[in-house]
């Protein structure tokens, strides 16, 4: 909210100079914050080959069909869905920016600019019909992630690698059967 105050006062007050401290600032305070981001992805589907390529070590991972449990107000229910498209995000083009600054047209709410910059991918990623959910690092995560627990009524189905070692297989269905009885 401070950050956004600090945006739209230097248009408020017409002091120019101070708007380009502010975007400074604002710019710096963005760094923090998408350094701090942290996303957890999945996708819609379980059996497209380039995503079992991909994210699933060449076919010798697993794949954990997850859901939203709304009672339980679980982290997936808060997911976004990717938009694709052939164009990265801007904030505004010049008409609709002059439509904003001279009152003609309403700014897009912060959460709104958040969620296009960061939901937005290229087109040739469409494939992957991914949702994201966002959150922030906390003093007891690791560097470079977070740990998001799972209820274990959120994994719905577990898929195995076609190329999965024996042991491994071995290993994650032992797994399964001591803890995730459904």
């Amino acid at each position: 909210a401070d950050v956004l105050r600090s945006l739209s006062e230097p248009f408020d007050t017409g002091d120019w100079e101070l708007g380009g401290r502010a975007l400074k600032m604002w710019n710096e305070e963005w760094r923090r914050y998408v350094a701090s981001l942290r996303l957890f992805c999945v996708a819609e589907d379980h059996d497209d080959l380039l995503m079992w390529a991909h994210y699933a070590d060449r076919h010798t991972g697993i794949v954990m069909r997850v859901k939203c449990i709304p009672e339980r107000d679980t982290v997936l229910c808060a997911a976004l869905p990717v938009i694709y498209q052939d164009d990265l995000p801007v904030l505004a083009n010049l008409p609709v920016w002059v439509e904003q600054m001279t009152g003609q047209k309403r700014s897009v709410a912060g959460r709104d600019i958040f969620v296009r910059f960061v939901c937005t991918k290229s087109r040739h990623w469409s494939y992957e019909k991914e949702w994201r959910v966002f959150t922030t690092d906390r003093a007891d995560d690791g560097p470079g992630y977070v740990l998001l627990k799972l209820w274990p009524e959120e994994i719905d189905a577990i898929y195995l690698g076609c190329r999965m070692t024996p042991e491994m297989r071995q290993e994650i269905l032992s797994r399964v059967k001591g803890h995730l009885q459904h």
